[in-house]
């Protein structure tokens, strides 16, 4: 018999396991996380990919929003937010110019204190901030239909500065192939209706975890924020993306900036290497962990993700011991 032990609600849990019966156990690769934070965060929007820099765009006295994930979803905004704004003064926007929205989807509204926590007491006390609420009708703008027929209703606040930076953390999603990119939008700022249709296609076989070509919900939310981003074009305004990679302990791995889409993909082709794990065997059973207590309820599809151990495209499952997120 061989112990194995993994996070449990607060705490760990051991048990034993016949090791003969053990076809494989799997573990998340090894990647040496970032040290210099701030750093790594200026390096990755003065690199960006596939769009020029903010130094580039940015122009003194511009308006800017940022869209920052809710408590469901681990992103340690409050790391990377005070470097971000802190170049956006250096380029000229002052603080009055900046707010932040919090892309809620159809969650709960946080408070204020789990705003502060979110992104820091020092950005808290310096830019507006905004819960995306999709319950209230006249906060969005209609932007078309998708092919879908996905009405494309996206918050105003995100809608009406020079500048919008989407930004969060890249993980598998159990239905919409990858987090993060376009999800900050839709459904992050999205209002019901669209999220209630967009989230309608779940149940397809097609909509699953890493997939993208041919999943429905994933298709149907890169189509709507084309929708609303072809229109921030026409209006002048600029979306750029800042999206991170943390490992199982919430460390920082990499930094993704640029084009909503082409450094999206580039940032989901580090989450297979970080999260994905070949299997070359079916098990009868796996066992997993989600981790330990964390989101919530996001923990639940989080252990369904384990299960699959990022294999999707294979759909084939493990005798898993210990991977985890």
């Amino acid at each position: 018999m061989k112990d194995y032990t993994f996070h449990y609600g607060r705490g760990e849990k051991t048990f034993s396991v016949d090791e003969s019966r053990i076809i494989k156990e799997i573990r998340m690769p090894e990647k040496t996380p970032l040290t210099d934070i701030p750093a790594a965060v200026l390096e990755a929007i003065r690199n960006p990919i596939g769009c020029p820099p903010l130094d580039k765009t940015v122009k003194p006295g511009d308006t800017v929003t940022f869209i920052c994930n809710d408590p469901t979803r681990v992103a340690n905004s409050f790391d990377f937010m005070p470097v971000l704004l802190n170049e956006l003064n250096r380029l000229g926007v002052p603080d009055e110019n900046v707010q932040v929205v919090f892309s809620l989807g159809s969650h709960r509204l946080m408070t204020h204190e789990e705003m502060v926590e979110g992104i820091s007491a020092e950005v808290a006390g310096r830019v507006k901030m905004f819960n995306s609420d999709c319950s209230i009708p006249e906060d969005f703008e209609y932007f078309g239909t998708t092919s879908r027929f996905t009405p494309v209703l996206i918050n105003k606040l995100i809608s009406n500065s020079d500048h919008i930076i989407l930004t969060g953390t890249i993980v598998h999603h159990y239905f919409s192939g990858y987090g993060g990119g376009r999800k900050a939008v839709l459904p992050g700022c999205a209002a019901m209706e669209t999220i209630r249709h967009n989230h309608s296609f779940m149940m397809d076989p097609n909509a699953g975890l890493g997939a993208t070509t041919g999943n429905p919900v994933y298709e149907d939310q890169m189509e709507g924020v084309k929708l609303w981003s072809d229109a921030m074009k026409k209006r002048g305004h600029n979306v750029f993306l800042f999206n991170a990679i943390l490992d199982a302990e919430h460390r920082f791995l990499k930094m993704f900036a640029g084009d909503y889409v082409e450094a999206h993909k580039e940032a989901c082709k580090f989450v297979d290497e970080v999260y994905g794990v070949p299997i070359e065997k079916k098990a009868d059973v796996v066992i997993v962990s989600c981790g330990g207590l964390s989101e919530g309820y996001q923990r639940i599809p989080d252990a369904e993700n384990n299960g699959q151990l990022r294999t999707c495209r294979t759909r084939r499952r493990c005798s898993c011991s210990s991977c985890r997120l």
